[in-house]
Order: structure tokens, then C-alpha cells, then sequence
């Protein structure tokens, strides 16, 4: 549309289809132009419209930009599955963990674990109706509620699991001085790797309790 408009505009007054366009401008309800002016609005770019100048593409793009980046983040943030999505994912872009060879079984764990539909209490306690903070831990003593971050860091069901791929990782200074919201973050960002490994070996584990397998 708005390279439309820049051509428009340049056309020569005694065009048909820049008298055409004139009237439509004048109209302005229900049209395009309506339609054109609505959307200039939202990109705070009308004063282009009103004052009918050529609008500068760069400077549409990184409104743009700006406007659906806004709308993603009001959007999710209103979405409490993805409450661990949230802290993750800060800029619309392709994340690092899909370019690796990882296994289906490890891509699938990594992603469900990002937008929170793991098969853990936080999330199937909701199946049931139960409130969120009675979505308690079923396999350890810390009486915590069975979310993403719970289940990667604080379990003690998968200690030797945690053990076994983080070990380098959770013995580092500057990680035992982390926030648990951080140490997330510093896994799954930064390790990628082990963070699919981990899960698989976990979910299955959980499920090898669940059903007395183990």
C-alpha cells in the first residue's frame, strides 16, 4: 500500500487515476485511503497522509517492526502457558536451538518446554482444575510447584541427570549467584545441547515413575 501511495502521489495532477485517487483522499470513509490512514495511524506515520508526502520504506519497515513486535510481546505476555516462552524470547527471530542436529524426540522436548505444554503438573493440573498453586511436585520433598523451571533446575528427581549433562555448568561461581529465572535463561540459551539431552533423559525418567517402571 504505501508504495502505491508514493506512486499515486507522484502522478500528475490531470491523470485519471490521480483525479481518481484525489477523490478518494477527499472522501477518506470507508475506501482505500481510509483503509491506508487507519494503518499510517498505528505506525504514528500520518502526518505523511495529511500532508500527502512520499513515505520513506526504511523508515516503514522499522515501524513496522516496532508495531508487530509491540503487539507479540502485549500478546504472549497475556498467555500464562507461556510463562517460561516469555522469559526466553525476546526478539522475533529464528532461535539458535532449531539450526542444531538435534534428535525429533530432543527438538520436540526443547520446544514443548519453551511454551509450556511439557506434561508437567503446571500444566496438566490445569486439565483437572486445579489452581495453580496446588500444582505441587509429586516426585521430590520440596513441596514447589511442578513448573519448567522446577522441573530443569530444582528437582531432586533428576539430580544425577542434572549432574550428569550440567555438571560444568552448576558448578560454576557465577551460576550458583544466579536467580533461578537467570540459571533457566543460562541453560536453555546458552547450551542448547545439553538442554535437549537433559529433557529427554528426564521426561523419560518421570514417565518411568509415573507409570512404576522404575
Amino acid at each position: 500500500m504505501a508504495r502505491l501511495w508514493n506512486r499515486l502521489i507522484s502522478f500528475d495532477d490531470q491523470r485519471i487515476t490521480k483525479l481518481a485517487f484525489e477523490f478518494d483522499y477527499e472522501r477518506c470513509r470507508n475506501n482505500w485511503c481510509f483503509d491506508f490512514k487507519d494503518i499510517l495511524i498505528k505506525l504514528d506515520l500520518v502526518s505523511h497522509f495529511e500532508r500527502k508526502e512520499i513515505i520513506d520504506m526504511s523508515l516503514l519497515d522499522l515501524r513496522l517492526q516496532d508495531f508487530y513486535l509491540s503487539m507479540w510481546k502485549r500478546d504472549i505476555i497475556n498467555v500464562s502457558k507461556l510463562r517460561t516462552y516469555v522469559k526466553l524470547k525476546t526478539m522475533v527471530e529464528q532461535e539458535s536451538y532449531v539450526k542444531l542436529n538435534l534428535s525429533k524426540s530432543q527438538r520436540s522436548c526443547v520446544a514443548q518446554l519453551r511454551c509450556g505444554i511439557l506434561p508437567l503438573r503446571i500444566e496438566t493440573g490445569r486439565y483437572i482444575g486445579e489452581q495453580r498453586e496446588e500444582r505441587i511436585c509429586n516426585f521430590c520433598t520440596e513441596n514447589s510447584i511442578e513448573d519448567e523451571s522446577h522441573f530443569v533446575l530444582d528437582c531432586s528427581l533428576y539430580t544425577e541427570l542434572r549432574n550428569e549433562h550440567f555438571k560444568d555448568i552448576i558448578s560454576d561461581v557465577n551460576y550458583l549467584q544466579m536467580s533461578n529465572d537467570e540459571k533457566l535463561y543460562h541453560i536453555l540459551i546458552n547450551f542448547p545441547r545439553k538442554t535437549a539431552k537433559y529433557l529427554v533423559d528426564a521426561i523419560r525418567k518421570r514417565r518411568q515413575v509415573v507409570f512404576g517402571q522404575v
